[in-house]
């Protein structure tokens, strides 16, 4: 059908005669596709359509996709497939539960284990249901991460205020941007991978116009199996250039529930809210505190100490335990607070002739380190700063210990760089 189409068409485009003809029979069979067969929606965009194919039969996906490959203009190849396909409990799975797996034994299945570990997503999520108990205008979109983002108990309890828009972030996040505008008070929350295609909508209907929400930016940092597709480390780095927002990142859960609370309860700006895969210790206590806007926490301060290390995130509490571990004369700062960043602070280390170590493991372009440079160089302060973080290139795929030695990031590199920082200061 194809080639004697082909070949139709070539002889009657020779004489014009002939192309009267083809637009007279086109017309025919135009009329007859509109008026008696049943037509697909591509076929009105002048797509040709194979398909249903059978995505499980090899043979028959082989030849459909052969015949498309062979075609000189677009086709839509259209391919039924089964999740879990052939294993079962996969097949049966409603719960997302056998979506990017880790290793396991096929014959038991994936169980959950009892733990009291939670995911930062779970933590995250059950501090919005809390509030969202006491406050009617919360509401809660996600772009078809219900399950990856912990949201299945919130959908289950408010339906009404609970949106699935489908892999559509760009929609998802101008949706965000009217509910605000109806003074709802919307929550939503998006992979730091995927959130690269929102961010024009973050940047011009949500922040240029200052319309308050509470952006969740999930699976922050390196993210190991997912793959290096998946690594969060941009997101600080093209959303800290845009105004009006206000940046954040939790050391532990108490801190995240109580950032939570300050977006909404104040909800006066858009507020962004960064935190990492994995799972944590969550002592599920409630809390109604807030944060005041912009303030960095002192973890480890010794003024007899001339060595400060930045960083923030689940960070703090390692490099805490590193520091505590080898009784080392450091102190330690958590920049909860991305944006905007704690000035006094950093005005108090110029101040009283400290050495910075700004440790992050996200991209050092745009990082929370080369705003900090920024600021002591705007102000024409000589302060002594070394980085950690990752360079200018993309990171492969690999557990997150094994990244972290790539990347020259590891603790143990934090290590060597204060070994070799308390040597300098020993000399001088």
């Amino acid at each position: 059908y194809k080639n004697a189409k082909y070949n139709y068409v070539s002889f009657l485009e020779k004489s014009k005669l002939g192309k009267r003809v083809y637009k007279f029979t086109k017309r025919i069979k135009d009329h007859i596709k509109e008026n008696v067969l049943e037509d697909n929606i591509f076929g009105e965009f002048g797509l040709d359509y194979i398909g249903p194919v059978d995505g499980h039969d090899f043979r028959e996906l082989f030849n459909a996709l052969s015949l498309a490959k062979e075609m000189s203009h677009s086709v839509v190849v259209h391919v039924h497939t089964i999740k879990g396909k052939g294993y079962v409990l996969a097949e049966n799975d409603r719960q997302g539960v056998y979506h990017g797996v880790a290793p396991f034994d096929y014959k038991e299945g994936i169980y959950k284990k009892e733990s009291q570990l939670m995911s930062w997503s779970a933590v995250v999520s059950s501090q919005i249901e809390k509030l969202m108990k006491e406050d009617e205008d919360i509401v809660v979109i996600t772009p078809a991460m219900i399950s990856g983002s912990c949201l299945g108990e919130i959908f289950r309890k408010y339906p009404h205020r609970s949106f699935d828009v489908g892999i559509a972030e760009e929609h998802a996040m101008t949706f965000a941007a009217g509910l605000s505008v109806a003074h709802k008070k919307p929550y939503i929350t998006i992979y730091s991978s995927f959130l690269q295609r929102c961010y024009d909508q973050i940047n011009h209907d949500i922040a240029r116009m200052n319309l308050p929400c509470l952006i969740g930016v999930d699976r922050c940092g390196l993210v190991g199996a997912d793959g290096e597709t998946h690594h969060g480390v941009f997101d600080i780095s093209f959303l800290s250039a845009i105004p009006h927002i206000v940046y954040m990142t939790p050391k532990d859960t108490q801190e995240a529930r109580r950032m939570v609370n300050t977006a909404m309860k104040n909800f006066d700006m858009p507020y962004i809210m960064r935190f990492p895969r994995g799972n944590v210790f969550d002592c599920d206590v409630a809390t109604d505190e807030f944060i005041e806007i912009g303030t960095w926490e002192k973890i480890i301060d010794d003024q007899t100490h001339h060595l400060t290390i930045i960083t923030y995130d689940a960070k703090v509490n390692t490099v805490k335990e590193l520091i505590e571990k080898n009784h080392l004369p450091i102190n330690l700062v958590n920049a909860r607070f991305i944006k905007p960043m704690d000035e006094k602070m950093l005005n108090e280390f110029y101040d009283n002739h400290q050495d910075l170590i700004i440790y992050e493991t996200d991209l050092m372009i745009g990082s929370l380190g080369s705003m900090i440079a920024k600021y002591y160089s705007q102000n024409h302060m000589n302060i002594s700063i070394d980085y950690l973080g990752i360079d200018d290139r993309y990171t492969p795929q690999g557990d997150v210990e094994t990244l972290l030695k790539y990347e020259n990031m590891s603790l143990d590199d934090l290590f060597n760089v204060i070994k070799e920082k308390c040597h300098e200061e020993g000399k001088s």
